[in-house]
C-alpha cells in the first residue's frame, strides 16, 4: 500500500525539481510548511484538494506530472513558503503568517514539562480552533470543527488528519506526534504555538488568559533562566517570536535584559529585536535597561543590525534612545556606513539628525554624504513626519551645513 508521509512526498517532489533543472531542493523536513498549508485549506473547506494533491504527487509518474502541474506547483510553493516561516526563521524572513492562513495570530512559546504542556493545551484548545504546534524536531496542525477535533501529522503514512472526539485524546495525540514516549522522562522541551484566531478580538481575549498562564509557568520554574540548550531559554523564545506580552512577564520576574546567548548572533535580546524589527519588544527592553552600546563577537551593536536589515523605525527608536550611528564594529564599520552602502537614504537622514558634532565624520564620509544630499532630501520629504523631531523648511538640502541646512534640528 502506498505511503503518503512527508518523506515520500518530498522525495518525489525533489525528483520532479531535478527533472525540471530547478535550483530549489527540499532537503529538510517540511512538516511546518505542510501543517500551515493544511490549516489554510481545512479552514476554507478545501482540505480534500490538499489530500488529493499529495496522493497524486506520490502515485503519478514524473511523465504524468504535466497533467497535475498546476496543483503540484501550488502545493510546492505553499509548503516552501510555510516552511521558511518556521519558528526559528520566521523573524529573519519577515513572513507574515496571516498571509498564509489569512487570519490574525499570536505566538506563545515556552519550555514545558509534559504536565505543564497538558495543562496549557486544555486552556488553549478551548480558545482556538486552529493551532500550529512546533516541538524541537516536528510540527503538527490542529483544527476544531464543532465537536470534532483534527490532528494533522505530516509523518502519518495515510497522508490525512486524524479525527478525534475528546480533548484528552487530542492532548495525547499531540504529545505522541511531537515526541517519542521516552523523551519526556524528567525533561523539558521548547514548544511554540501559533495561535490562529477567527478575529483580533479573540486574540485579545486570550491575552488575559495567557498572562495568567505565563505567571504560573514562571512561578513553577525554580530557575527562570534555565536553558534547554546553550542558546535557548524561555527569554530567548519570547524574543525570537517578538512576544512582548511574555517579555513583560519575564522582566517583571527579574530576567536580565542584558543576558547573552551562546553560539548565536545576535547574542543579546536587544540585538535580536533590532535585527528582526520587533519594535515593541525593543522599546520594552530599552525601558528595562538593556544596553544598546554592547556589540556581539563581531562588534555589531543593535544599531548595526537594524541598519543591515533596513528597519527604519527600529533605527529611529535606537538613535532617539542614544545609540551612536558612528560606533565602529571590529571591522571598523559604523551603522551609518552600512546605511550608505545599502543606499538607505531615510535611515541615513535619521542618523544624521542625531549626530551633533559634524567633526566626527571622516573626510570620506563627508564627501559621500554631500553627494547623497539630493537622495536624502527626497527621502525625508516623502517620509512620515513621525520619523523626525524637526520641522521642514524651504531651501536646498546640503550636508555641508549644520546637519541639514534645510531643517531646524531640535
Amino acid at each position: 500500500m502506498p505511503k503518503y508521509n512527508q518523506g515520500v512526498v518530498r522525495a518525489k517532489l525533489n525528483r520532479y525539481l531535478e527533472m525540471e533543472n530547478r535550483s530549489l531542493s527540499l532537503n529538510t523536513g517540511y512538516c511546518h510548511g505542510m501543517a500551515l498549508f493544511w490549516l489554510e485549506k481545512i479552514s476554507r473547506g478545501k482540505v480534500e484538494w490538499y489530500y488529493k494533491t499529495k496522493i497524486s504527487i506520490v502515485n503519478y509518474s514524473l511523465d504524468q506530472f504535466q497533467e497535475i502541474e498546476v496543483d503540484v506547483e501550488k502545493f510546492l510553493s505553499h509548503i516552501e513558503w510555510g516552511q521558511r516561516s518556521r519558528h526559528y526563521l520566521f523573524s529573519a524572513y519577515q513572513f507574515n503568517i496571516e498571509e498564509i492562513v489569512e487570519k490574525p495570530h499570536q505566538f506563545f512559546s515556552f519550555i514545558f514539562t509534559r504536565v505543564q504542556l497538558q495543562k496549557a493545551l486544555v486552556k488553549i484548545i478551548k480558545y482556538f480552533n486552529q493551532l500550529c504546534i512546533s516541538g524541537p524536531n516536528h510540527t503538527i496542525g490542529f483544527f476544531k470543527e464543532g465537536k470534532n477535533y483534527y490532528i494533522y501529522d505530516s509523518n502519518d503514512d495515510s497522508g490525512r488528519a486524524k479525527k478525534l472526539s475528546t480533548i484528552l485524546a487530542v492532548i495525547d495525540e499531540i504529545i505522541n506526534c511531537l515526541f517519542e514516549v521516552n523523551q519526556w522522562s524528567g525533561k523539558k522541551f521548547p514548544i511554540q504555538f501559533i495561535l490562529i484566531g477567527e478575529n483580533k478580538k479573540q486574540i485579545k481575549r486570550f491575552e488575559r488568559v495567557k498572562d495568567k498562564m505565563l505567571n504560573r509557568l514562571i512561578a513553577s520554574h525554580p530557575d527562570i533562566n534555565e536553558k534547554y540548550s546553550p542558546r535557548i531559554n524561555n527569554f530567548y523564545l519570547a524574543c525570537e517570536s517578538g512576544d512582548v506580552q511574555a517579555i513583560k512577564c519575564f522582566l517583571k520576574n527579574g530576567i536580565d535584559p542584558n543576558q547573552q546567548w551562546l553560539s548565536w548572533r545576535p547574542k543579546s535580546p536587544l540585538g535580536f529585536a533590532a535585527k528582526y524589527g520587533h519594535n515593541s519588544l525593543l522599546i520594552e527592553l530599552i525601558r528595562a535597561g538593556a544596553n544598546f552600546k554592547v556589540g556581539d563577537d563581531a562588534g555589531n551593536t543593535p544599531l548595526h543590525n537594524a541598519a543591515e536589515f533596513a528597519h527604519t523605525k527600529t533605527v529611529n527608536i535606537l538613535v532617539e534612545s542614544g545609540a551612536d550611528p558612528l560606533q565602529q564594529n571590529k571591522a571598523g564599520k559604523t551603522p551609518l556606513a552600512i546605511a550608505l552602502e545599502k543606499k538607505e537614504w531615510l535611515i541615513l537622514a535619521i542618523m544624521i539628525n542625531f549626530i551633533n558634532d559634524l567633526q566626527r565624520f571622516s573626510q570620506q564620509e563627508r564627501e559621500q554624504l554631500e553627494k547623497a544630499s539630493p537622495h536624502l532630501l527626497r527621502a525625508v520629504n516623502s517620509s512620515s513626519p513621525s520619523f523626525f523631531s524637526y520641522k521642514k523648511k524651504a531651501g536646498q538640502a546640503s550636508f555641508s551645513g549644520r546637519r541639514f541646512s534645510s531643517y531646524n534640528c531640535k
